[in-house]
């Protein structure tokens, strides 16, 4: 238990304006005898306590969670050490003590009373071995918090009623279940149990401890109300005494000056509620009393003389003062921590705002991949090399686009289109790594997979914009979409005042030089080998070879599909209906053998006159009968 949580049990009207309230915490003035609710049975017993210094060491100071196992064979210990090995609870370890006899287990507990769990057997040295050392831990060491495991022999019997009820034994387990979760709930189970009994006793202590003070304080307030006059006076904070029923004030000491600015005699003969900000503010302090018996650490919006809004805290409690029944007022003035900790707020709430501003100009997934936690951790030159797949999309014809529209027209058009395409890329595992103009450039690090059925979503998204467009009288817009896989560098560039984070590889200049190559076969998405070669299922998709080019600077050539999963139903069908033929004209193509190809083209624009790859291919065999390399 921390400091934190002692503060959050009690709290008393005189004490520190940063006590908390408990429920349960409250205790009247007037009664000469409370008392406070006990446990049903006697945790630990003075000599216990004494031993263990306090309570809380059990839980703080203690670097293992003690388990005591009680058997006179040594397998038991043996299989129950292996199985808890690497046992943890609430971040502690186990340390598994062990005896095989009674005198050894009764020396252990005298050494380590702080022990938390028992494994005993029953049948020792003799029959009743166990249960009389069951008998010693709570009749002798009055030790209740310890939770007591009866391991049995039988494999489904269970110990009779009567000995766990009368020995105070608290579970039981089979010898059978020792190397099985069995064993595991059970610990956990019981530690539970443990912590739980000692927080209750440390918080059962903590209210003996704020009774006896408040009826100690009780007594001294009876026999002298003069004695009272003085204690109120000599308190820092302001004391009032209001009639419980209208909340006139019979009592106020000199301190009320300083936080309401009026002096006791002027304050005495008005009412609490004039302070009040919101008048019905004390029917809730009312109520809260009615359910507690007193009122502790209740903030509240109250005002001075002259009107001034201020913040207090209240704590309240019933008293007999001039033999009537009364309400005690404690006041803290708290307005100057309530203004901080809304310039804390307002603060916080500034640098999310920021932090979201940020993200929207520097991907988190930018920052994760760099393993930085926040913007402020990026420094020059962070890079990492990771294999990821490459999206790259661009505006068909935009120059023509943008000639008809306004400035204005243009970034609200470019706005509306790129506000369509980015939820898609990041709900398939992918971040925008920068905007080109209208052109993207995202990257997906997870798998190729994420990439094809981000570009599929996009053209999608595009086909139901393009008929909101139509409607509109407005022209449709096309894309072309590259997508390739590779190694990358990915990290940050520029110079101390000024820098980006960007992505260097040739893998990168392959993806945006596919991306122009769908401008030449008329079709929206192509993909490199290399991305073909990651897909997890290449059966789930719509894909068909399109060319084997080389790129400009290397002389490794490279084999792109069309992916056409975004067609029309229409257009699905028969490109799947003409693929082996198509496949046929595009391998004596690269074969060089045109005359022969010539006809399996003609056959796939007889069912499809709008596949406009076959026709591309049909117009070169008809040219010159020579390949056209593609340079891109």
């Amino acid at each position: 238990m921390n400091e934190e949580d002692k503060k959050n049990i009690v709290a008393f009207p005189f004490a520190d304006e940063t006590s908390k309230n408990s429920a349960d915490g409250c205790s009247n003035l007037e009664n000469s005898s409370v008392t406070s609710k006990r446990l049903p049975i006697e945790l630990l017993s003075k000599k216990t306590a004494s031993t263990l210094k306090t309570l809380d060491t059990l839980l703080t100071s203690e670097k293992h969670w003690k388990i005591l196992v009680i058997d006179n064979e040594p397998d038991v210990h043996n299989l129950i050490r292996f199985t808890l090995r690497d046992y943890t609870f609430q971040g502690k370890v186990l340390e598994v003590l062990s005896a095989q006899s009674a005198q050894e287990a009764k020396a252990l507990l005298q050494q380590y009373p702080e022990t938390a769990i028992i494994l005993l057997d029953v049948v020792m040295e003799m029959p009743d071995t166990g249960l009389k050392l069951v008998e010693y831990v709570r009749q002798s060491l009055h030790n209740h918090l310890m939770r007591i495991i009866l391991i049995t022999g039988q494999p489904g019997s269970a110990p009779e009623k009567e000995i766990i009820t009368k020995h105070d034994i608290n579970d039981y387990i089979n010898k059978t279940d020792l190397l099985e979760q069995r064993l595991f709930t059970t610990i956990t189970t019981s530690l539970r149990t443990y912590v739980n009994i000692v927080m209750l006793e440390l918080y059962r202590q903590h209210l003996e401890e704020e009774y006896k003070r408040a009826k100690a304080l009780n007594i001294k307030l009876l026999e002298s109300e003069e004695r009272f006059r003085v204690i109120a006076e000599t308190t820092p904070i302001p004391l009032i005494i209001t009639r419980p029923d209208d909340g006139l004030i019979l009592y106020a000491n000199a301190q009320v000056k300083d936080t309401f600015g009026l002096s006791p005699i002027a304050f005495m003969g008005r009412y609490i509620t004039e302070f009040y900000k919101d008048p019905k503010a004390r029917d809730k302090v009312r109520e809260i009393f009615a359910q507690k018996g007193c009122v502790l650490n209740h903030e509240i919006y109250m005002r001075k003389a002259d009107d001034t809004p201020i913040w207090v805290t209240i704590f309240l409690q019933a008293m007999s003062y001039n033999n009537e029944k009364v309400m005690l007022t404690a006041i803290y003035d708290i307005t100057d921590r309530k203004r901080a900790e809304e310039q804390r707020i307002q603060f916080t709430q500034e640098l999310e705002r920021l932090n979201l501003a940020f993200q929207r100009f520097v991907p988190i997934e930018f920052l994760t991949l760099l393993n930085k936690k926040s913007i402020v951790d990026v420094q020059l030159a962070d890079q990492v090399e990771k294999e990821m797949t490459i999206l790259f999309s661009d505006i068909r014809c935009f120059t023509e686009l943008s000639e008809k529209m306004t400035p204005q027209q243009n970034f609200d058009f470019i706005n509306t289109y790129l506000s369509q395409m980015e939820p898609i890329i990041r709900q398939h595992n992918g971040f925008i790594d920068k905007y080109i103009g209208d052109a993207i450039m995202a990257l997906f690090p997870i798998c190729a997979d994420n990439a094809i059925q981000s570009a599929v979503a996009m053209l999608k998204a595009l086909a139901h914009y393009n008929q909101k467009r139509q409607k509109m009288g407005r022209e449709r817009i096309r894309i072309g979409i590259g997508i390739n896989t590779g190694l990358l560098m990915l990290g940050t560039v520029g110079g101390k005042e000024r820098m980006d984070g960007t992505v260097i590889s040739d893998a990168v200049n392959l993806a945006a030089r596919i991306e122009s190559l769908t401008k030449v076969y008329g079709i929206p998405l192509m993909i490199t080998a290399q991305t073909y070669n990651k897909l997890k299922n290449i059966s789930k998709y719509n894909i068909r070879s399109i060319d084997i080019v080389k790129v400009k600077g290397k002389t490794q050539e490279t084999m792109v599909y069309e992916v056409f999963d975004a067609d029309s139903p229409t257009n699905i069908f028969l490109k799947n209906e003409t693929l082996f033929e198509f496949n046929q004209g595009f391998i004596l193509y690269h074969l060089r053998k045109f005359q022969e190809a010539e006809p399996f083209f003609e056959k796939v624009l007889q069912v499809n006159k709008y596949d406009s790859v076959a026709r591309a291919y049909l117009t070169r065999c008809q040219k010159v009968f020579e390949k056209m390399d593609i340079d891109i």
